[in-house]
């Protein structure tokens, strides 16, 4: 989350407040015409840290930055597990599929099912094969992950199959 110092005199003032854009990047309000030299909608949610027994190499935004880098990519398709996994620094996540994972999450209490997902939640879905799917959430109801138009893309939450709910971004068998 970038810091709360003002950024600096942009083309609408000087602010600390930062707005997120529609592709999961942000911008200083300093620089977006919103009418208001306020806030003029709800603070974005982040998720919670994984629980302190193993903790992931790289963090919530630069598990997003890595997705973004790999925008439009073909080489993860049927591999969101994979495709998580490595976002967040790991290897691989130690389970089979994204059912798996799903259920993992769901049967030890880390799947919520209210609420928009925050940044940088595990969004996790059934799917018609059951193998499951799972994405990375940049809050405000957008998510990065596979299988979005052929390749890496930027989604709704709700528009990938079956909606199952978030988990921290919490991969205990993950190398």
């Amino acid at each position: 989350m970038p810091d709360q110092r003002p950024v600096g005199d942009g083309t609408y003032g000087t602010t600390t407040l930062w707005d997120l854009l529609s592709n999961g990047g942000m911008v200083s309000d300093a620089y977006v015409h919103t009418g208001s030299d306020g806030q003029v909608v709800n603070s974005c949610a982040y998720v919670g840290d994984e629980p302190s027994s193993k903790t992931n190499p790289r963090s919530a935004n630069g598990a997003i930055d890595w997705a973004f880098q790999r925008y439009r990519s073909t080489a993860y398709e049927n591999l969101c597990l994979a495709f998580v996994a490595q976002a967040y620094g790991w290897g691989g996540s130690g389970w089979n599929t994204a059912e798996i994972g799903g259920d993992w999450e769901s049967s030890n209490g880390y799947l919520k099912t209210s609420g928009i997902p925050p940044r940088g939640a595990l969004v996790w879905y059934h799917n018609s094969v059951g193998t499951g799917h799972v994405a990375i959430s940049l809050g405000e109801g957008k998510v990065i992950g596979t299988s979005v138009g052929g390749g890496v893309g930027v989604a709704g939450y709700l528009d990938h199959g079956s909606y199952r709910g978030w988990s921290v971004a919490y991969l205990p068998a993950a190398w």
